[in-house]
């Protein structure tokens, strides 16, 4: 099986490998980019495709991973935005003109030119508040691409499965169809039962229509990775040669950081956030002077003369009492959700480290155990029904079992790998590709 190579190698590792993955991957090496470098050609073949290669296709050419990126540019505005200051306020004033008095000639006008004056510090907090939020989006997308790395990764895998299941299916009917022929020519020459016969092509048509269903499912998966993309109907197989050779030596030598695992990076930017926002609002609260300054024209004497002036508002009503105490709530509450997102990530590490061993240990099982016996025991079986020693029911129970056993493996397969994706998306590790493939 494509899959089954791959897997091996997770399995020799085996208990020790997974359990050790606590030495040696600093903090600075998570939540990098997981997909690879462009490489100039995009294009997938129509007859197979690697992991890698859908990687590359998904990066190039996936929707979703466009609009993070444009929904961070706008993001990344809001900084020059809140270092802006304030636009300063042009006045022009006329008095005392029109109505009882004569024209103009009594009228007064004024020109002036205001400008708010932040203080406290306001600006530069409104800076580093949008900068948190910069950083919130930031880590969002580098999120996002772990979400749609391991989906990418999730569904070529289910490729390789559906592709095994439909090899099983294949081979199955195979099978059947010898069996029936076998059974036909015993009847023939009368070491057969009708009802053996009758048994046969039951199967035959049990597994053509198993057959039908496992090529539905390959053609469901190859819509499902393909829609990561352009979406077009293509024939897609996936190769997998193996595990490449720094896989082990990363998995070995894997520090589970749980201080910057997904939710804890988010409980403790959120924090940051919430502390940017609430130092801006504690200079919020504090008023801004606006000065003012003109010129003023007397029109019955002719006199020309300057005016200044200087507003401050009186905080006596509205000083942002309530939005103060609700940020200083959402930061305690912040302090606490990240609490519960380290013990959260160190249950979930555990619980997946465990699975992996236990995956690992059944398949070695299944490998050196249970699928040597169950061939053996087939083997024995379709001699002693050539022989004429066993009935053909008993073959088909045989043959039944072993099928059930390889399929069973095949799902195990799968089931490690989406282990090791989980361990990838909970940590922002690459243990599946790497960069520089």
């Amino acid at each position: 099986m494509i899959l089954r190579l791959a897997i091996c190698m997770l399995v020799m590792i085996g208990p020790a490998a997974v359990g050790s993955l606590c030495a040696g991957t600093s903090a600075a090496q998570q939540w990098m980019d997981p997909f690879p470098p462009p490489s100039g050609a995009e294009a997938v073949s129509t007859d197979s495709i690697t992991l890698h290669d859908a990687l590359q296709k998904v990066a190039h050419s996936n929707p979703s991973r466009q609009a993070f990126r444009h929904r961070l540019e706008a993001v990344i505005s809001r900084i020059e935005q809140a270092g802006l200051r304030p636009n300063p306020e042009i006045e022009f004033q006329a008095e005392d003109f029109g109505g009882d008095l004569p024209g103009s000639s009594q009228a007064e006008f004024t020109a002036g030119l205001s400008q708010e004056i932040e203080l406290w510090g306001k600006r530069t907090k409104r800076r580093r508040a949008a900068k948190s939020e910069t950083d919130a989006a930031r880590l969002d997308l580098s999120f996002a691409d772990y979400d749609l790395y391991g989906e990418t990764c999730r569904r070529y895998y289910l490729l390789v499965h559906a592709q095994n299941n439909l090899a099983l299916a294949e081979d199955a009917t195979k099978l059947a169809e010898t069996m029936t022929a076998s059974v036909q020519a015993r009847l023939e020459h009368g070491a057969a039962m009708i009802s053996e016969l009758l048994l046969s092509e039951l199967e035959l048509q049990r597994a053509r229509l198993e057959q039908a269903r496992r090529e539905y499912e390959r053609a469901s998966a190859q819509d499902d990775l393909a829609a990561l993309w352009d979406g077009k109907e293509v024939d897609l197989v996936a190769v997998e040669t193996g595990l490449e050779p720094g896989l082990l030596k990363r998995v070995d030598s894997l520090i589970p950081d749980f201080s910057n695992s997904k939710e804890v990076l988010l409980a403790t930017t959120q924090e940051s956030l919430l502390r940017a926002q609430l130092n801006l609002q504690l200079a919020e609260n504090k008023p801004n002077l606006t000065v003012a300054g003109g010129f003023k024209r007397a029109q019955a004497d002719g006199t020309n003369s300057f005016v200044f002036g200087l507003a401050m508002p009186l905080p006596f009503f509205d000083r942002g009492q309530g939005s103060t105490k609700a940020l200083r709530s959402e930061g305690v509450a912040a302090g606490w959700a990240r609490q519960q997102a380290q013990v959260s990530t160190r249950v979930e590490y555990r619980r997946l480290t465990r699975n992996l061993k236990q995956f690992s240990a059944r398949r070695k099982m299944f490998n050196d155990i249970i699928l040597p016996q169950a061939q053996e025991t087939y083997r024995s079986l379709r001699q002693a029904f050539e022989k004429g020693k066993v009935i053909y029911s008993v073959l088909l129970q045989g043959e039944q079992t072993l099928i059930e056993l390889r399929a069973e493996l095949n799902d195990l397969d799968l089931a490690l790998v989406e282990q090791v994706i989980a361990l990838e998306q909970l940590l922002g590790v690459h243990l599946l590709m790497t960069q520089s493939k």
